[in-house]
């Protein structure tokens, strides 16, 4: 009984935790961007994704509530669970968490178009974003029919590997196509204004290789362990997209002040030489001020999301 516990309402409890814990940070960050005059110029449409995804996330942790008190006080002391037929909550639950992943997944989708306009890697990320959306709505369907969790697990499985084996894939896809774009952008820029590239490349790395690296370990265990440690990779799963939505979003106010502080710098670099009356200095510096504007200023990316609002 103690291991059976442990092995399945434990990571229930752990995923369930951590959950909360992001959608805590996702409201935090909701409050933010809002918060900030410099983001009021964004278009109607990206702040109303910014609020269905809060608002899918908040449906999300209720549908999560019910969940983990239908497992642990609804159903304690039943020591095979399995043949329960699951709850309405964990096939929302499911649908909740895909409708999260398709809507961030779409966003980072069309900042790549925005940036590239290529239309293969639009259209590869295309298939995999939408191969996930459909393959994880048909397992929904099948938590709903089910008439026990391994009647569930038995016929869904198959469909449950594809959707997360998309997931995977179009999360790592999209990060190493950012990072790729990035990376040909930092080639013709200068030195300053590379090093806040990196910055970005390592926030591609960092967001869009926690999701994929969780839905991997997620995998992994649902395919080689037989308990319910699973779930506590899933159940927080959403809240890793949703959180990196509105962190690239509010990044964009470090970045600006980041270029501006570069260009006031090398005007000041620029006065001083003048000033100075430094021949060379003065007609070279007023130089890489103007080429530090343009490039700060036709970098899309660099920009990170504010190359959509112009678009």
């Amino acid at each position: 009984m103690s291991f059976f516990l442990q092995s399945t309402f434990g990571p229930i409890r752990v995923g369930s935790s951590m959950a909360t814990f992001l959608f805590g940070v996702l409201t935090v960050q909701m409050h933010i961007y809002y918060k900030h005059q410099e983001f009021s110029g964004d278009p109607p449409l990206l702040k109303l994704l910014v609020v269905v995804v809060w608002l899918t996330e908040l449906t999300h942790q209720i549908f999560l509530g019910h969940l983990l008190h239908w497992f642990t006080i609804s159903c304690f002391g039943t020591l095979n669970i399995y043949i329960i037929q699951p709850p309405p909550t964990f096939s929302a639950v499911i649908l909740t968490t895909t409708i999260t992943a398709f809507l961030v997944s779409t966003f980072f989708l069309y900042r790549i178009w925005a940036s590239t306009r290529n239309i293969v890697l639009a259209a590869v990320g295309a298939i995999l974003i939408t191969g996930r959306f459909v393959a994880s709505c048909i397992a929904a369907s099948f938590s709903i029919r089910a008439l026990s969790f391994t009647a569930f697990f038995t016929h869904g499985k198959s469909v449950m590997i594809t959707a997360w084996a998309c997931s995977a894939a179009s999360d790592l896809f999209l990060t190493l196509a950012l990072c790729y774009n990035l990376h040909s952008r930092q080639r013709a820029a200068i030195y300053r204004t590379a090093k806040i590239i990196d910055r970005l490349m390592m926030l591609c790395v960092a967001t869009g290789m926690l999701t994929s690296i969780s839905t991997i370990a997620l995998t992994i265990c649902f395919l080689t362990m037989d308990n319910g440690v699973w779930a506590a990779f899933f159940l927080p799963i959403s809240r890793m997209f949703s959180t990196s939505l509105l962190v690239s979003l509010n990044v964009r106010r470090s970045l600006r002040h980041a270029g501006s502080s570069m260009i006031i710098e090398m005007e000041s670099r620029s006065q001083a030489s003048h000033q100075q009356g430094s021949k060379d200095s003065s007609s070279w510096a007023p130089l890489q001020v103007m080429i530090m504007r343009e490039t700060f200023r036709n970098t899309p990316n660099l920009r990170s999301e504010e190359h959509i609002v112009e678009n």
